[in-house]
């Protein structure tokens, strides 16, 4: 996901005006989620904190995408001009055919 994101920013196909842009990158990290087993057990909540406690890290994942997805559509007007269509997620893990944010 990073070495993405940097290519990205570093990319001469980058620009800063939106009205020019074809796609937009939304750079989520779920990856995050998944190194937890290397300090501590892999179901502890690690996004959402107890108001999501003994929730696994799928269903975390699907939590953290759907508040980018809210944040993005409410925060910026790129997203409500296309539906976003033009939006890229990078999902690496086998979840993310399941667990996109469709219809958001």
């Amino acid at each position: 996901e990073t070495a993405l994101h940097e290519w990205l920013l570093d990319s001469r196909l980058r620009t800063a005006d939106t009205a020019q842009a074809h796609l937009f990158f939304v750079p989520v990290y779920v990856s995050s989620l998944y190194l937890w087993p290397i300090h501590g057990a892999s179901t502890a909540p690690l996004y959402g904190g107890r108001r999501h406690r003994g929730a696994t890290r799928v269903q975390q994942a699907t939590l953290m995408l759907r508040a980018a997805a809210e944040y993005v559509r409410s925060a910026l007007p790129f997203w409500n001009a296309s539906g976003g269509a033009d939006h890229v997620w990078m999902l690496l893990h086998d979840e993310a055919e399941v667990r996109t944010c469709r219809g958001h």
